[in-house]
């Protein structure tokens, strides 16, 4: 390469000659060196590989096989650059396919002649990055849809789309000073650390789960939420997008309520055919047995075998009454739910080593008849779920009501079981489905808080306004 001038100055008197070549060939820009009518003199591997060219293929080629339409911007007027800023040309890659270059150029000149150095920047990528921006903004201003982008150390709230503030009622500035706990009534802190710990940690790239969203006006509404671990602005976020559910869990509630009123009837009907069937047979089989009895009152061995079968007969009539009970409780239908529970807990408290307090309000006017038998069916279940798990000595149990909900409390000091890492559908095997179903049918909430060693504590939470 002969000297070079650039602005008039002699590259000697910029850098050394060789420090000039070693640019030029390690630049991460590409370079091309052109003479005066477009002519290609020299290009860098930079340039090389943005256009897909060997070399020999460029030098002394027109700068057009590079830049078809727009070329004459390397074209100096008076030993000028003919161009303001770095403008933006297609230029075509050896595939024929064309791409966005920014373009910056300088005029220099050897001791023989004029020449045009061209620095060239590939902005395919970034030029991707902004159209999926720009994208990602359109989709984030206009999703139904809440989307938050929340910080993962402070829980402090960055961005949020217009869906969620439709829904929550708040403004973004408002938004902006809250963090993810002041949106979810239902998890505590140490709940939702334990929930997004899989993320943080990378056993998982995405986390979904059901929640419930408070508002500003203090009303609540379900949502499913999708949470993944991301990069914003070099920060570490959540990207959270919550879909409201209210009408699915209408149309579940629904169902399940559908599903245990059938099972409710079925279970009257089969408690009416035990009770006027099988016990009416039983019945009559115990009083032939009197008339046995009677005639056979002189035979000691026979009265023996009589006095046995009339046994049998009796605890069978028992067992009949106790499973009737159990299908349909008819001191629920004639006394209501207060006393029902407690005969129920009186009956298993002097049937087994178990002592159960109770504190049940008196439920003046009863509640509905569907609701009644709801939670007499939660507790009964929870009561058995006990006795066959949880190996407890003492239960305490309370069923009031707060506000316009009622509470149901149970705890016990049993054998516990581990919670973490559970959902509604890992509880098949500790017998809580049932529960779960029940409470579901009567539009409530449910936590169960337990651990291996320390017992059980349940609280379920059924809305009603009287």
């Amino acid at each position: 390469m002969e000297n070079l001038f650039i602005k008039g100055e002699p590259i000697s008197n910029l850098a050394e000659d060789h420090i000039f070549r070693k640019l030029f060939e390690f630049s991460v820009e590409g370079m091309i060196i052109l003479d005066r009518q477009g002519v290609i003199l020299n290009v860098n591997p930079s340039c090389l590989a943005m256009f897909g060219y060997e070399k020999e293929e460029l030098i002394s080629q027109s700068i057009e096989k590079l830049f078809p339409s727009g070329y004459k911007v390397f074209y100096p007027v008076d030993g000028e650059t003919n161009i303001a800023g770095k403008p933006i040309l297609n230029g075509l890659h050896s595939s024929k396919e064309t791409f966005p270059v920014s373009v910056s150029i300088s005029c220099a000149r050897t001791e023989a002649e004029n020449l045009v150095i061209g620095f060239l920047i590939d902005l395919t990528e970034r030029i991707k990055a902004e159209q999926g921006h720009a994208q990602f903004s359109r989709i984030f201003d206009e999703s139904l849809n809440e989307i938050y982008i929340l910080d993962a150390c402070s829980w402090e709230f960055l961005s949020v789309n217009k869906g969620a503030l439709l829904h929550l009622g708040y403004t973004l500035e408002e938004m902006r000073q809250m963090t993810i706990f002041d949106i979810n009534p239902t998890l505590s802190r140490r709940e939702i650390e334990e929930i997004t710990y899989p993320l943080k940690v990378g056993i998982t790239d995405k986390i979904q789960f059901e929640t419930t969203r408070l508002r500003k006006n203090g009303s609540t509404y379900p949502v499913q939420v999708h949470i993944q671990l991301t990069s914003y602005f070099s920060k570490k976020v959540f990207l959270i997008i919550a879909m409201d559910i209210t009408e699915r869990k209408n149309i579940q509630q629904r169902l399940m309520s559908a599903i245990v009123t059938g099972q409710e009837k079925e279970r009257k009907r089969i408690a009416k055919e035990l009770h006027d069937g099988l016990g009416q047979y039983l019945s009559a089989a115990n009083y032939n047995l009197d008339t046995l009895e009677f005639q056979t009152k002189a035979d000691a061995r026979q009265k023996k075998t009589v006095l046995s079968v009339r046994r049998i007969i009796e605890n069978a009539i028992e067992e009949l009454k106790a499973i009737s009970r159990n299908l349909h409780p008819r001191v629920l239908e004639n006394q209501g739910l207060s006393r029902a529970i407690t005969a129920l807990c009186e009956t298993i408290d002097s049937s087994n080593n178990l002592k159960i307090q109770t504190h049940i309000d008196d439920f003046e006017p009863r509640l509905p008849y569907a609701m009644e038998m709801g939670l007499y069916r939660i507790v009964q279940e929870l009561v058995n779920n006990m006795l066959k798990h949880a190996r407890a000595r003492e239960v305490n149990l309370q069923l009031v009501r707060h506000r316009n909900s009622l509470l149901l409390l149970m705890e016990d000091d049993g054998v516990g079981f581990q919670t973490s890492g559970l959902n509604e559908y890992k509880f098949e095997g500790l017998g809580i489905r049932n529960i779960i179903t029940q409470v579901k049918a009567l539009n409530g909430i449910y936590h169960f808080d337990s651990s291996p060693g320390k017992g059980t504590s349940i609280t379920i939470e059924i809305p009603f306004k009287q």
